[in-house]
């Protein structure tokens, strides 16, 4: 969910910030359509079935563990643990990037490269990924770095959560997302954080708009699932309607904060 003061939120950042968004789909639109012919292969996130009740408790499952890591960095924050919190979020970040990039590389280039230059070239994707903890005041490189992020766990969620699931998540999680930005520990996080720790790349910074990490990655996986489970036209109309939806966001921000 975008954040920022209401009163320095203009048109200019309405369209940078809807401009980055596009160019991360895009990006996860291009590396799904090269591993879309494994979809059917590949292993589900399904740990309570497939079925209505069992997508929602999958769901659940998520916003369990989403909520459990939150909390974990709270407590961190306040209890100055800040050195323990920088090595658990460089190591998650790092070992994630590189395990999820490794995968979709290896889809990707099956058959074409050899697994020494994957791993090779995953790992340097992982180094990348990790600027914004080399350089914390450095905004250039967290935009880097949430562009990799969100791209590669945009494309990876669609890839391995399978349906009824995978359309179920976005709507549990924007619900979730409304109780942790208003009343959950995400507000308190952003708080404590403010002046103790850096909290990038899970906060980018846009022009005068702050927004997710979290947001950004849920964008680039519900246009590559459309294309998955549709066809380019209506992953590209979907792309259109996030668009809007986020000048729209803006637009409220400015006239009600």
């Amino acid at each position: 969910m975008p954040s920022t003061k209401p009163s320095r939120i203009t048109l200019i950042d309405s369209i940078f910030l809807s401009t980055f968004v596009i160019l991360i789909q895009i990006t996860s639109l291009i590396l799904t359509s090269q591993a879309i012919e494994f979809y059917a292969m590949l292993p589900s996130y399904e740990p309570a079935g497939q079925s209505t009740s069992g997508s929602i408790l999958n769901s659940i499952i998520l916003i369990i563990f989403t909520f459990a890591m939150t909390t974990i960095m709270l407590m961190l924050i306040k209890f100055r643990q800040l050195l323990i919190l920088k090595i658990l979020m460089i190591l998650s970040i790092g070992l994630g990037t590189f395990l999820t990039s490794y995968i979709i590389l290896n889809l990707i280039f099956y058959n074409v490269a050899s697994w020494n230059i994957v791993f090779l070239f995953s790992v340097t994707i992982s180094i990348i990924g990790m600027l914004s903890f080399i350089f914390p005041h450095n905004n250039f490189y967290t935009i880097v770095t949430s562009f990799i992020l969100a791209s590669l766990y945009g494309t990876s969620l669609s890839l391995f959560i399978k349906p009824p699931t995978v359309l179920v998540i976005p709507v549990f999680f924007g619900l979730y997302d409304i109780y942790t930005v208003f009343r959950g520990p995400l507000k308190s996080l952003i708080s404590e954080s403010q002046n103790n720790f850096n909290l990038n790349p899970m906060v980018v910074n846009i022009k005068n708009v702050n927004i997710g990490l979290g947001d950004l990655i849920f964008y680039s996986m519900i246009p590559s699932v459309a294309l998955i489970l549709s066809n380019l036209i209506v992953a590209f109309v979907i792309i259109f309607v996030i668009s809007i939806g986020i000048h729209i966001t803006l637009y409220f921000l400015r006239k009600f904060d």
